[in-house]
């Protein structure tokens, strides 16, 4: 899901996103939104350099989700950034990153 709040762009909106996401929030609001008991297996930061851009891309307007600068800068972050995304994972996982993984079970 979207991760920390200061992250939410134009971008979100095109994508059909209402909010993004902390660690903090989402262990206050699963369990009482389920109403059952759960226990949180994993809850990692995804893409630390992911959020990096995203919050850059703020800064360029653009009018849907199918302009052609969006098409663009995917090609670009997935044949030279991913890679380098990859390695500083382990090290940002608790920290920062541009999704939010959360893996929880039925108790």
């Amino acid at each position: 899901m979207p991760a920390f709040p200061f992250l939410f762009s134009q971008i979100d909106s095109f994508a059909g996103h209402y909010r993004r996401y902390t660690r903090k929030f989402l262990r206050v609001i699963i369990p009482s939104s389920l109403h059952t008991s759960l226990h949180t297996v994993k809850m990692i930061y995804f893409n630390p350099i992911g959020g990096i851009g995203w919050w850059l891309d703020r800064f360029i307007k653009k009018k849907s989700i199918d302009d052609a600068i969006y098409a663009a800068e995917i090609r670009i972050f997935d044949k030279y950034i991913i890679p380098f995304s990859k390695i500083l994972q382990p090290l940002t996982q608790h920290i920062f990153g541009q999704s939010l993984v959360c893996i929880m079970k039925k108790v």
